[in-house]
């Protein structure tokens, strides 16, 4: 669904012309030798996403809950150095409890082209659909990332920890669950 003046822009491009704007989402845009047509249906489904405000220490402490329930959670940072300082407090929260089946995971995108293809590579086979069906994807995990996660990888989680960002961000890390 795009925005009705670039609609407008692209209709005008087929020598069409677009009357009014539909209303509802999503909207689909048809445009042939009888003119321009809208529809407006409803979505297939709905996913709801239960959203919490915490702090970095409640957040380490309930990653590390989820992940010893069996799940893999994501912690988004908007830094690399933030996202460096939540790995290492998970690393002692986990160290202090002794805990040592938990897999921690930083990812970022500040090394080389070649470490960061690797890593990229190694979170989808894991976490995508791959690993899920070879039985790759861990029992137990925590990764901690910055907005690199957030952009063209096609990797699952069970829990997202976000820091607060613009919308759109927000809205392209929530699908990184389920």
């Amino acid at each position: 669904t795009l925005q009705h003046k670039t609609l407008q822009q692209i209709c005008k491009i087929y020598g069409q012309s677009l009357s009014s704007e539909t209303s509802g989402y999503p909207v689909i845009t048809v445009t042939g030798k009888s003119g321009v047509k809208q529809y407006s249906c409803a979505p297939t489904f709905v996913k709801k996403y239960p959203m919490v405000l915490c702090s970095h220490e409640q957040a380490v402490d309930q990653a590390v809950a989820s992940a010893m329930n069996g799940g893999n959670t994501l912690f988004i940072a908007n830094t690399v150095d933030r996202a460096i300082a939540m790995c290492e407090k998970v690393q002692k929260k986990l160290d202090e409890e002794g805990i040592t089946k938990i897999q921690v995971h930083l990812i970022t995108a500040r090394t080389s082209p070649e470490n960061k293809e690797k890593m990229s590579m190694d979170l989808v086979r894991k976490y995508g659909k791959e690993g899920k069906e070879k039985g790759l994807r861990p029992e137990k995990s925590i990764v901690i990332a910055t907005q690199i996660v957030s952009m063209s990888m096609d990797i699952d989680f069970d829990t997202l920890f976000s820091e607060l960002a613009p919308i759109d961000e927000i809205l392209q890390r929530i699908g990184r669950l389920r």
